[in-house]
């Protein structure tokens, strides 16, 4: 996959309730993505309004004397944190980090997900979140809710076989 422009990337949204697992299946996602090759870039939404920095250490010092923004680097990595006045959208943060993604996924920004992906376990809050004619894709491992998505033509997933979703994922197109 060749990216151009952010129109051109792929953003997925995997949206599930909370402690469903659904952080450790798209962890096993993105792995077998990297495996494929593919550039991954993820976005994963925090719901609290809280800061990413550390209080008390170097980076969160010099924001509180004024700083923004406050570049860390080091010869394996960089981080840029910035100071907002308003949460940036999806698309925003999408844009971000387009030229560097053959593919975007997301954990999280349900009001804004375009292309879902719904990941539900059987003993964890099984309800439904979007309807079917919302979704791409099911990760279920109730066999009555995946019947009924593959009665809809929606591809699914049960919650130990994300190597064949990065499969489906890594051919999707929107």
């Amino acid at each position: 996959m060749e990216s151009t422009s952010c129109q051109e990337v792929p953003v997925v949204s995997f949206i599930g309730w909370s402690g469903s697992g659904k952080t450790t299946f798209l962890e096993q996602v993105v792995r077998c993505l990297s495996l494929e090759g593919l550039r991954v870039g993820v976005l994963k939404h925090h719901g609290h309004i809280t800061t990413v920095d550390v209080k008390g250490k170097d980076t969160w010092r010099y924001e509180q004397a004024g700083a923004n923004p406050v570049v860390v680097s080091s010869a394996a990595e960089y981080s840029i944190i910035r100071k907002v006045d308003k949460e940036k959208s999806l698309s925003e943060l999408a844009a971000l980090i387009a030229d560097e993604s053959d593919i975007i996924v997301t954990e999280g920004f349900r009001q804004q997900a375009r292309y879902i992906v719904e990941f539900r376990r059987k003993e964890h809050n099984n309800q439904q979140i979007y309807s079917l004619d919302q979704i791409i894709a099911l990760v279920c491992d109730d066999e009555e809710a995946r019947t009924a998505a593959r009665a809809a033509d929606i591809p699914t997933f049960t919650p130990d076989d994300a190597a064949a979703m990065a499969l489906f994922l890594k051919d999707w197109r929107p």
